[in-house]
């Protein structure tokens, strides 16, 4: 007899969905998760802080109110960097509660720390030292993906933070060189040489999960060490790549801009 029908290791969106539609099938169902990413990177350091930003400046900046108010029109004269954590921080703690809110409605019991299999149907959880064990007839690993931490590159989450040190904006200098893959929308917004360095990128399938990566990962992290160290080595060049990145933010991706592109997109497929 195992303590759990099905164990999802992991509480981000798959990890969420997995175990309620579980739940809805009368299963016993548990969840294990560190205290502190309940909800996963999606919440804590991924898709929510990073829109949560965003928000927060468009808000305090007052742009959304200027067509009523004028152009002059601000929410708060002086905007800092407490201004911009103290609302990240309060949207992420209220999402983490909304997570926790919906796995107890559904009757999944949450186990908090990491997770290791020790056996088929054997999890052992470390939670800060302190050490348990459960079983399960299934296990769902829904762990996600962490950035890619190159051993030849020191992050210090002050000079050289990755993707998930953004959130912590102490560490974050307002103009910053962005050392980053030529993939998705990247390109669009790292012009490579001026406001940041780009890595070459050629993901593809890892193996039979279908986890996507890069084709040659030892090549992908010494050319990610390599730029990182370039910018390292010249304080100068960063600090210029850093402040051409905030006038290329504020000409390119302004209001103003976005909606030119906006109606230059429109006016070309209906002509």
């Amino acid at each position: 007899m195992y303590d759990y029908d099905l164990v999802v290791i992991g509480s981000g969106p798959g990890g969420q969905k997995a175990a309620i539609a579980a739940a809805k099938l009368d299963r016993r169902v548990a969840v294990v998760e560190r205290p502190e990413m309940l909800g996963g990177v999606c919440v804590n350091t991924g898709t929510i802080p990073s829109k949560t930003l965003r928000e927060a400046i468009l808000y305090l900046t007052g742009v959304d109110q200027r067509e009523i108010y004028g152009q002059s029109y601000r929410v708060k004269d002086d905007i800092t960097v407490a201004d911009l954590t103290a609302r990240t921080r309060h949207v992420v703690s209220r999402e983490s509660d909304v997570v926790r809110s919906q796995l107890a409605r559904n009757r999944v019991t949450i186990l908090q720390g990491t997770g290791y299999f020790v056996g088929p149907h054997s999890i052992e959880i470390d939670d800060g030292g302190r050490t348990r064990k459960v079983t399960a007839d299934k296990v769902v690993i829904a762990t996600g993906t962490r950035p890619a931490r190159p051993a030849s590159v020191e992050f210090d989450e002050r000079t050289i933070i990755d993707s998930d040190g953004i959130v912590n904006l102490e560490a974050m200098a307002c103009e910053a060189a962005v050392v980053a893959t030529a993939t998705g929308g990247i390109p669009e917004v790292v012009d490579d040489g001026v406001t940041g360095l780009l890595v070459p990128y050629d993901p593809v399938e890892q193996g039979a999960s279908g986890e996507v990566g890069p084709a040659d990962p030892a090549q992908f992290a010494r050319d990610i060490a390599e730029r990182v160290n370039i910018l390292v080595a010249d304080p100068a060049r960063a600090a210029a790549m850093g402040r051409a990145g905030r006038r290329r933010v504020i000409e390119r991706f302004n209001w103003e801009g976005a909606a030119r592109r906006t109606i230059e997109v429109y006016e070309s497929v209906t002509r």
